[in-house]
């Protein structure tokens, strides 16, 4: 009997000094704070950090904006207590701008808050667009992903976010309340020098890649009017920096001799005359600009230009000349007199040296002759 009473007597003190501590703690629902250094009036510098969770990179561009909620008081017993601002006042009012299950911070558990400010961020953003004036402001984070607020009053704040940078495609932060200053459980004292690390949801940049076009334009040289000679269309192809061709398209007149592929990825493109026309030899001109690349086909006629002027064919002796020719009033002596030799000089310097020749040796055998008679008759 006597121990069962000792026993009870150790329960209820247990009992006691659980409820004392518990009471340190939360009073109700409302969380208490140590009352150490606290400055009503002090303004509080806030400092966000956004970091990308996967790889750690700082991001920059997140706007994040903080409107203030309520105002905070510490009780001497060390009870924060929380006032809406008149702002805020009317989310906790009947009407269509009410927080489901009502706007109370002192009646908030952990579950609440994540709720309250869900719930608040949409109705938030739509009436400041709408010109409605809330307490805080907006800072976007820099190249170190961090954005700070300076010169806050102590209070409640709903934090939102928004990304106006370009280095993902979304990211998306979770709406927060944060109560300035913070209590420092490693330095037991007050910081008007807040802090808070943001928890985004990063959506990796969809890479795109780079569009370009290439023109083929087809130019015949040395041919300024459509012969018999040339074709009445050719074939070209498209080929990948492989040299793999993907697609073949058909240039003519009709079409200026002209094509173009849009659409390509960047890369080393190229084009090639699937045949060269009999009579011409193919050549390759490349031009890139900043929409795309040109690449020009010149097709050449053999043998064009002066020096490399076709010429004519001269009938050959079984079908022109003295004998067995069939063109009207056409004698050999005109035929072999009209044609040139293979050095470009013409004929008949050639016969008055050969006779100025014969006369010199004349000449000389004479002279000789001569002189060995003149020596006889000494």
């Amino acid at each position: 009997m006597r121990r069962d009473r000792i026993r009870n007597i150790r329960r209820s003190l247990l009992a006691v000094i659980a409820a004392a501590m518990l009471g340190l703690v939360c009073a109700g629902s409302v969380c208490a704070f140590p009352t150490k250094g606290i400055d009503d009036g002090a303004a509080v510098t806030l400092t966000f950090t956004a970091n990308n969770p996967s790889d750690g990179k700082a991001i920059s561009g997140l706007k994040l904006t903080v409107f203030k909620a309520a105002d905070m008081e510490v009780e001497s017993n060390g009870h924060v207590t929380f006032t809406l601002t008149p702002e805020f006042q009317e989310y906790d009012e009947d009407g269509p701008r009410k927080v489901d299950g009502g706007l109370d911070p002192n009646d908030f558990d952990s579950s609440n808050w994540a709720d309250a400010a869900t719930s608040l961020e949409p109705m938030v953003i739509s009436d400041a667009a709408g010109g409605k004036k809330f307490e805080g402001g907006s800072q976007v984070t820099g190249a170190d992903g961090k954005a700070t607020f300076a010169g806050l009053s102590q209070g409640l704040y709903l934090m939102t976010a928004s990304y106006e940078g370009s280095d993902y495609d979304a990211v998306k932060v979770t709406p927060v309340f944060l109560t300035l200053p913070q209590w420092s459980d490693e330095s037991a004292e007050w910081s008007y020098e807040a802090t808070s690390k943001v928890k985004p949801t990063v959506t990796p940049k969809t890479v795109t890649p780079a569009k370009t076009s290439v023109t083929v334009q087809k130019i015949w040289a040395n041919d300024d009017t459509a012969t018999a000679d040339r074709p009445v269309s050719v074939i070209v192809e498209l080929l990948d920096e492989s040299g793999n061709s993907v697609d073949r398209q058909t240039l003519s007149a009709s079409v200026g001799w002209k094509f173009t592929w849009t659409g390509l990825n960047e890369g080393k493109w190229s084009v090639k005359e699937s045949v060269v026309p009999t009579g011409y030899a193919v050549s390759y001109e490349e031009q890139t600009t900043a929409q795309g690349k040109t690449i020009t086909v010149r097709n050449t006629k053999n043998g064009g230009g002066v020096l490399g002027a076709s010429r004519e064919k001269t009938p050959d002796s079984k079908t022109s000349g003295v004998k067995g020719s069939s063109r009207q009033g056409d004698t050999g002596s005109v035929a072999s007199a009209s044609r040139l030799p293979q050095t470009g000089q013409l004929w008949w310097p050639v016969w008055v040296l050969s006779a100025l020749a014969a006369v010199l040796v004349v000449i000389g055998l004479f002279l000789r002759l001569s002189g060995k008679k003149d020596l006889k008759d000494r």
